[in-house]
């Protein structure tokens, strides 16, 4: 029995239809990520932005110990502070809050209540989902 070409090329094709591969997402930068990205980037440029040296990070947040939550109560932790300040008046404000989420985080009902105190003393109050988000929030925030 002869196989023609073109029963040959059909029984060289699966009986089965493959699936289709699943599509899988590039993993997103955690909040800690893009706010590390962020520091590394105003660390390299603090020579050519002077202002960027008094950019800083309060260390409010992530899961501690019970002991080591109570010590940082005592020397006035408060639920709701801000990511980052930058500690520059500028345009009429007192200086620079940031809050960095990712781009699903929500804030808690602290940081709500904390920002829009902030707002109201008279500091420059944003929230940023990315690390050039808040890059391009700070360069035109030291333009004012």
């Amino acid at each position: 029995m002869r196989v023609t070409e073109e029963e040959f090329a059909a029984l060289q094709q699966p009986q089965h239809p493959q699936p289709a591969p699943i599509k899988r997402r590039a993993p997103q930068p955690t909040e800690a990520q893009e706010q590390a990205a962020l520091i590394a980037w105003a660390h390299l440029r603090k020579f050519t932005i002077p202002e960027l040296r008094l950019l800083f990070h309060i260390p409010n947040g992530g899961k501690r110990n019970i002991r080591e939550a109570v010590k940082l109560k005592r020397m006035g932790t408060l639920r709701g502070i801000p990511d980052l300040f930058l500690s520059i008046a500028r345009g009429g404000f007192h200086g620079l809050w940031i809050e960095m989420k990712t781009p699903k985080g929500q804030l808690s009902k602290e940081q709500r209540h904390m920002l829009r105190d902030l707002e109201a003393e008279g500091y420059r109050v944003v929230v940023c989902r990315t690390w050039l988000e808040a890059q391009t929030i700070i360069l035109d925030y030291l333009k004012l």
